[in-house]
């Protein structure tokens, strides 16, 4: 299986994204920002603000077109700042092909 061909402006993009949530009866801000910098490789930064909630710093890489790890780190808001890291992998699988007309 390989990877679509791809022009390089087609997949080098940013995006940002300011909201809010509900957590805990308190209104928090969230801000998150993304680059995907190839087309294998997207790196990932967002804030949640509350003393609950946390830094996070990370990237998502593409093994296989099917197969992606996403290892991270968080920085707690409160005092002591722990630093909490995770991997998370995922498969997809499809359950079935689209037809082509």
């Amino acid at each position: 299986m390989g990877w679509p061909a791809k022009s390089q402006s087609a997949w080098k993009s940013q995006s940002a994204c300011p909201c809010f949530c509900r957590s805990n009866r308190r209104t928090e801000g969230i801000v998150g920002y993304a680059r995907q910098v190839t087309e294998r490789l997207q790196l990932a930064f967002d804030y949640q603000s509350g003393p609950e909630s946390s830094v996070t710093a990370g990237f998502t890489y593409n093994l296989t077109p099917n197969l992606q790890v996403n290892p991270a780190l968080y920085v707690a808001n409160t005092a002591p700042h722990h630093l909490i890291g995770y991997d998370v992998a995922t498969w997809n699988l499809p359950v079935w092909k689209p037809r082509v007309r």
